[in-house]
């Protein structure tokens, strides 16, 4: 028994099975307890909201830092609010070693978003962001690929007395190699209305300072959509038609 304890302590083996028991608890923690504390966190976020949540399945990849999420879905009174139905975040480790984190890839599918303007403008949406002082700078991300595919809006403005609804569907968005400094990145956007109006645009943005410039289309804008949504402002009628607008744009 003793010549056991003093092979067991040998540096040569003590050494390598506690190499082995530290990779095994990380690995634990990493697959089974960031999913875990992931969805905790999550649904105790969206309960302090006054929302439910309802999610689907959690992953994380210890070795890779990837993170996906399906089918979540932040519901209110019975209806759904906000969602995805995959999300996948590819976090570069070393990254936490540098001064910038860096998000190789974030992938968005099929995400959804009720959005509602009050009589107030106040958005529906708001109170589900963190609050955060607006005077802090923000934190040095790069994210070099985000991308956004089968998106879908439904939106309604009750500022105006007929509350008109939209829906935009498909939307698709592509972002890269964007940075919240002032270098910022390129982005692309492409989105329907259930009407055939169509929306593209690309450009520039940063967020600081927030700046922009690029060039958008916006296609087959029917006259009812801005008599429904803007006719109430308007000084006169727009009983028919569609119109097709575009043109560049700089603002800083």
């Amino acid at each position: 028994m003793a010549a056991l304890r003093k092979v067991l302590l040998a540096p040569l083996v003590l050494v390598p099975t506690l190499l082995v028991l530290a990779l095994a608890a990380y690995a634990a923690l990493g697959f089974w307890g960031v999913p875990w504390l992931v969805r905790s966190q999550a649904t105790a976020y969206v309960q302090e909201k006054h929302r439910d949540l309802r999610l689907g399945e959690v992953t994380f990849n210890p070795f890779t830092f990837k993170l996906t999420l399906r089918d979540a879905m932040v519901v209110e009174r019975g209806k759904p609010l906000v969602g995805v139905r995959y999300l996948l975040a590819d976090y570069q480790a070393r990254s936490l070693f540098k001064g910038m984190h860096v998000l190789r890839e974030v992938t968005l599918d099929r995400p959804y978003a009720r959005t509602i303007l009050a009589a107030d403008g106040s958005l529906n949406l708001a109170d589900l962001l963190p609050k955060t002082d607006p005077n802090a700078p923000w934190p040095k991300v790069l994210i070099e690929d985000l991308s956004i595919g089968g998106g879908r809006v439904d939106f309604t403005d009750r500022r105006m007395k007929r509350a008109p609804t939209k829906v935009f569907a498909p939307i698709a968005f592509h972002l890269r190699q964007f940075r919240t400094t002032a270098e910022g990145g390129s982005a692309q956007l492409q989105a329907r209305s259930q009407d055939g109006e169509a929306l593209s645009w690309q450009g520039q943005v940063s967020l600081a300072p927030v700046a922009s410039h690029g060039r958008f289309t916006l296609t087959g804008l029917q006259a009812k959509t801005i008599e429904d949504f803007v006719g109430e402002l308007l000084p006169f009628r727009v009983p028919a038609g569609r119109v097709d607008l575009g043109g560049d744009y700089t603002f800083s």
